[in-house]
């Protein structure tokens, strides 16, 4: 018996499920393995699908930005097919990576949703564009989306969001689309919200910025001087807030910058003259504001200008003389009310795209130039409470 018992093999400890049958079938026909594998990939595909834990986080994190809405009009989302019946990754307005079940964008645009931004955001690791524009969100920005360090598309705009922009947002290293210190981000859109706090003065760190729009929020403050280092930018709109001081005349510095809108933001001051540096502005909006003195004759002097918005002011002074003045493509001219004296130029007929001319309300005098009626794009002309005559 003891004979029999030594010629036997010593067995290993038996290995529980699966892999104790694979572990035999190698020990003892390892020729038989091949076969196996493929009788077990035909007949029991299940048992080779392995659900990620992450997969489950992206889904949880999806559901949890749901629950947070209260409102739906289109039943896109709370009435579509975000549900656990069909994929995530099928969800409208969801897409994800081709090699892995990873959520990369979430894109919930002009859907009129309302409701609040759920923290859960913060953990879709993966999510590299986040565009909730046009929609009604409320609350605050949550402190979450710090966390999203592939992101780099993240658009705000047309919401009711509230509360400062948070501070750690700087981690997302990677934004180029939406303010701190993100040295590669190229725009920010969170225009119509409802943000607050000071403009951060190391706005400079930016040095890709291309776009700033920050309109028609609650920032307050001054407009910062080293906004001036922004070499790249092109647009730059403030308008619609609560700053306080004047016009940085460093702005002068960006020789980049297509449209400078800063109207209704309690700017006071003078425009500066150095913005007549700004040889590729399209548009300089004012309007609404404490802006005092004259306007500079350098402004006059920008041959790409198209508009000029500075009506609602206390500017004074009078129309610089003809020498200098050069604006072939000034389509807009809108200066009314405020306490600019003198005639109008008989030199406004040099401007020969000029559709619209607002001169209301002001201390003008003397006669309206008849050459004006050459300018063959002018529709407007309004110079009602002022003391002009026809010759």
């Amino acid at each position: 018996m003891a004979s029999r018992i030594k010629g036997l093999k010593r067995m290993p400890p038996p290995i529980p499920g699966w892999y104790n049958l694979i572990f035999i079938i190698v020990m003892e026909k390892p020729q038989s393995l091949f076969l196996f594998v493929l009788l077990l990939v035909v007949h029991c595909p299940c048992l080779l699908v392995i659900s990620s834990p992450s997969n489950f986080t992206d889904q949880f994190a999806l559901l949890a930005i749901k629950s947070k809405l209260t409102f739906d009009p289109t039943n896109t989302v709370l009435g579509g097919n975000w549900t656990n019946k069909t994929s995530f990754c099928n969800w409208i307005g969801v897409s994800c990576s081709r090699r892995r079940p990873r959520v990369t964008a979430l894109d919930l645009f002009y859907m009129g949703l309302q409701g609040t931004i759920s923290p859960h955001i913060g953990n879709l690791s993966f999510l590299v564009s986040l565009n909730l524009q046009n929609n009604s969100f409320t609350g605050f920005l949550p402190h979450e989306i710090s966390r999203l360090r592939r992101l780099r598309i993240l658009i705000l705009q047309d919401n009711q969001l509230q509360g400062n922009i948070p501070p750690t947002l700087h981690h997302c290293q990677k934004l180029e689309i939406i303010l701190h210190y993100w040295p590669n981000i190229q725009k920010i859109r969170l225009s119509f919200n409802q943000l607050s706090g000071h403009l951060p003065s190391a706005i400079d760190e930016c040095r890709k910025l291309v776009h700033l729009r920050l309109a028609d929020n609650r920032f307050v403050g001054s407009i910062p001087e080293t906004i001036g280092s922004l070499q790249n930018l092109e647009i730059l709109a403030l308008s619609f807030n609560s700053l306080t001081g004047s016009i940085p005349p460093t702005i002068g510095n960006l020789s980049s910058l297509i449209e400078l809108k800063i109207s209704s933001s309690n700017i006071t001051g003078s425009i500066p003259r150095d913005l007549g540096h700004l040889s590729n502005i399209r548009s300089l909006e004012f309007s609404s504001n404490g802006l005092t003195g004259a306007i500079p004759q350098e402004i006059f002097n920008i041959s790409s200008l198209q508009e000029l918005h500075a009506q609602n002011n206390s500017l004074s002074g009078t129309f610089p003389s003809i020498a200098g003045v050069w604006l072939p493509n000034l389509q807009i001219l809108d200066l009314g009310f405020n306490q600019i004296t003198g005639n109008i130029p008989s030199y406004f007929s040099n401007f020969t795209k000029l559709s619209l001319v607002q001169m209301n309300t002001n201390l003008l005098y003397g006669s309206i130039p008849l050459n004006l009626g050459s300018l063959k794009h002018l529709k407007i002309i309004s110079v009602a409470e002022i003391l002009l005559s026809f010759p």
